[in-house]
């Protein structure tokens, strides 16, 4: 179903591959590992390895499969790729570690797991790359042309993402990675902490997209005697990330899940009567992510999202409304753009955050 990712997710999913650029054939565009909507944390890399998609050269299939393809999606071409198959790819892309994940992930998860209490197989953390594009053959045995033109044609989009999700810890493993992170404008390395064990490695932090970036030279799942460092890693990103986040623990969320989605007004109804009489929440969501969408709901006029900060007392005003059997609308924003979901005409609405993911032409009526 599109209406369930952001648009800016669809456009990415249903784009064309640069031509002479050695991408997988018949594979696509890689926006997440894991439900990129939902984490405050990422971990990211450079681009996916060819080995989410081949095996011998050959496309994976069936319970193998772990990305969508061309032939998964029923999509002749790129130019068969509609906003539904990109609906399909960017499903696949969340659903990911429920099916096949690659074993290169599970170093990574322990980290996560001991320093943050996140993990890639809770959808608390996801993985994203600076490329979304699988290539054959590997990133460093490309061209240095191919290489730029990969990051220049998808960098845009990882800065849009990073912003718009509101992740607030990224962490980057390996020098590799750190170097062309930082080569993209993403972020800006300052070396904190070594750890001189054989492999020597460095830990640095940075600031970048409104996150905390954190970054390790050595590469844990390639480099021999690197694993020796995971336990000072493990330290060294809750001594960081725990500054960050106020020491709080990653995995203590509010009741609603980031990314929840309901597909009726009524079932939204339903479930905030549940949580107004059931939690102490003052907000929807985690005000560290301010205004972002935090949960969404279908309506006669197309998908809303309820931003995080969307407060108690405004949704008791609304299920009051709600209960005499008030009709919602849609009417302009302060900007005159008319995508606002209010429950009353007449109230200033002050703590309700609701909005159309695409614009009306005019003020109307919703259910």
């Amino acid at each position: 179903m599109p209406g369930k990712w952001p648009q800016y997710l669809l456009e990415r999913a249903a784009l064309r591959p640069p031509e002479d650029c050695a991408v997988v054939l018949g594979s696509t565009p890689v926006v997440s590992f894991g439900h990129p909507l939902n984490p405050r944390v990422a971990t990211l890399g450079i681009n996916p390895s060819s080995g989410e998609f081949l095996s011998g050269g050959q496309l994976l299939q069936g319970d193998q499969r772990r990305l969508a393809t061309l032939q998964s999606i029923e999509a002749g071409s790129y130019e068969g790729v509609d906003e539904a198959k990109a609906a399909e790819i960017i499903d696949d892309c969340s659903s990911y570690f429920e099916r096949n994940p690659y074993r290169w992930f599970n170093v990574l998860d322990r980290i996560l797991t001991e320093a943050l209490g996140v993990s890639y197989y809770h959808k608390t953390t996801c993985h994203l790359d600076l490329v979304q594009w699988a290539t054959d053959p590997i990133w460093k045995e490309l061209r240095r042309d191919q290489q730029e033109r990969l990051l220049e044609g998808d960098r845009d989009f990882l800065r849009r993402q990073l912003t718009h999700e509101g992740y607030k810890v990224v962490i980057v493993n390996g020098a590799t990675a750190m170097r062309w992170a930082q080569a993209a404008g993403i972020v800006t390395w300052q070396e904190t902490d070594r750890i001189q064990a054989p492999p020597a490695a460095r830990f640095s932090v940075g600031q970048g997209e409104g996150a905390l970036f954190l970054g390790w030279s050595c590469n844990l799942q390639s480099q021999p005697g690197a694993l020796r460092h995971v336990t000072p890693l493990i330290d060294l990103v809750k001594k960081h990330a725990g500054n960050e986040l106020g020491g709080d623990r990653m995995n203590e969320q509010t009741s609603f899940e980031r990314g929840t989605h309901f597909q009726s007004r009524a079932q939204l109804v339903a479930a905030l009567e549940r949580w107004v009489t059931d939690e102490n929440d003052e907000t929807i969501g985690d005000l560290k992510f301010g205004r972002a969408p935090w949960i969404s709901f279908d309506t006669s006029a197309g998908i809303a999202d309820i931003n995080a900060d969307t407060r108690r007392d405004a949704i008791e005003r609304m299920l009051r409304q709600t209960r005499d059997g008030q009709p919602w609308h849609v009417i302009a924003n302060n900007r005159g753009k008319v995508n606002k979901v209010v429950f009353d005409l007449s109230d200033s609405h002050e703590g309700w955050y609701s909005y159309l993911r695409e614009p009306l032409d005019a003020p109307q009526e919703i259910s």
